[in-house]
């Protein structure tokens, strides 16, 4: 059965507030770029040129390791029959299921997280500042099967910060940091050359809505000055919380065990 509590909604919220003092211990991870497919997402400067600094964005969490997977559950709704879905890739386990979901056309439940990589395209100094999310379109919870699983359990410095979609105008919350220049409080400006390179981690969480959303940056370099949206390789990224019971818990809540998808029923 899959770890359940019928207290959800709060236990989530606590988890994610909670992690805030728990950021030191949780960031100390090496961070890996090996393997990943990596794409640039940068966006055209206010003058029309190409910006002086560009991002990489990593959006499978198998690929990497984040402090924020200490707040963390990757679970995904699925929208068609739990008998039209395939056997997950390591059976209980939670390893490869994020690109097994994405394959079926899953969506991300409850929480996003993504790693983005921000470097300058030469010697000069570019400045990045003022990290915002933008949600794009908001509807209510999706009433489909949400997938989960049983056991729900110094290189380069990476920064951590947590965002709200369920806020009408969601702010970015720095949550702490490790490696070199790390700090306790808010980074940014951060400043990334092509040999400087600023790496950070953002969480994002619902319990109430179906959210397609991007990330905003702003930079300045010189007499030039522009904006980047961190997007899911030119889409927004889609983040969504399924639909509940009276008891405000997935309605649908699915974990699979043995050779089949089983539906939880909560005892009464």
């Amino acid at each position: 059965m899959p770890q359940h509590d019928p207290a959800r909604r709060p236990w989530r919220r606590l988890v994610l507030a909670g992690s805030a003092a728990l950021g030191t211990a949780l960031i100390g991870w090496l961070v890996s770029f090996v393997g990943p497919k990596l794409w640039n997402t940068t966006s055209r400067a206010v003058s029309g040129e190409k910006p002086p600094v560009a991002l990489a964005v990593v959006t499978d969490v198998d690929r990497f390791r984040s402090g924020a997977r200490g707040s963390f559950i990757p679970e995904f709704i699925i929208t068609r029959p739990a008998a039209q879905v395939s056997a997950p890739p390591n059976g209980e386990e939670p390893a490869g299921r994020w690109s097994w979901a994405h394959r079926l056309g899953g969506i991300d439940a409850y929480q996003t997280l993504i790693r983005v990589k921000i470097s300058g395209a030469d010697r000069t100094p570019v400045i990045v500042d003022n990290l915002r999310v933008k949600v794009v379109r908001r509807g209510p919870a999706l009433a489909a099967p949400l997938f989960s699983y049983t056991g729900l359990g110094s290189g380069q410095g990476v920064r951590y910060f947590e965002v709200d979609l369920d806020r009408r105008a969601p702010v970015t919350r720095y949550v702490g940091g490790s490696g070199p220049g790390a700090t306790k409080h808010d980074p940014f400006p951060l400043r990334v050359t092509h040999s400087d390179v600023e790496v950070i981690d953002l969480l994002a969480d619902t319990l109430r809505c179906d959210c397609e959303w991007v990330a905003k940056l702003d930079w300045e370099s010189g007499t030039r000055a522009g904006e980047l949206t961190i997007d899911d390789h030119g889409k927004p990224f889609h983040t969504a919380a399924p639909a509940e019971n009276a008891a405000g818990d997935a309605a649908d809540l699915r974990y699979w065990q043995g050779d089949r998808w089983h539906r939880y029923v909560a005892s009464t």
